[in-house]
């Protein structure tokens, strides 16, 4: 529905004027991958650099991760497609034992 897709646009808008930068993405769901539907970047990704937001910058979520994490899996959970003890490697295989580099002082927690 384009009307989700305007209200968020508007949201990220009125967001844009309190934060340095930002990217929205909407994109397709249930393994059709391909284009985005929508996308747009605004504002920076460094401050100091004036590096504008650009469609491939990558973010730093740090503690965030979790529940980010957390509220996409729920749906999958309850609908059956992911089991809450499936080993994390099922679904992604570089966390398979061996495979998971870490980089020099970077934190694992």
């Amino acid at each position: 529905d384009w009307r989700q897709v305007d209200h968020a646009v508007r949201v990220a808008e009125r967001a844009a004027a309190e934060c340095p930068g930002f990217a929205l993405y909407i994109g397709r769901t249930h393994g059709r991958g391909g284009d985005p539907l929508f996308s747009m970047e605004r504002g920076f990704s460094n401050l100091e650099e004036q590096k504008p937001m650009r469609p491939d910058t990558v973010f730093r979520l740090f503690g965030m991760s979790r529940p980010i994490v957390c509220a996409s899996l729920l749906p999958l959970i309850a609908s059956g497609r992911v089991a809450l003890l499936d080993p994390i490697s099922r679904w992604i295989p570089e966390f398979e034992v061996g495979r998971l580099r870490v980089s020099r002082g970077a934190s694992t927690s």
